[in-house]
């Protein structure tokens, strides 16, 4: 099962280490939808030209550590 991000807790925290560590994040690539995780993934592995997979487990990692 895919991992799910606890929005609740945690996705402000991570947002804003991820527009502190890529300036080039915009609120549009970081908006969260639940369910929608997937389209999450693409949109910021196109804007920092990485695969979604990369950018998923760099999401989980971020989580994991908050």
């Amino acid at each position: 099962m895919p991992h799910r991000l606890n929005i609740m807790d945690n996705w402000e925290q991570i947002k804003g280490v991820l527009k502190h560590q890529h300036h080039q994040l915009t609120e549009d690539d970081l908006r969260y939808e639940a369910g929608k995780e997937d389209e999450l993934y693409d949109r910021i592995g196109q804007r920092l030209m990485a695969s979604p997979e990369n950018m998923r487990a760099m999401i989980e990692r971020l989580d994991l550590a908050l």
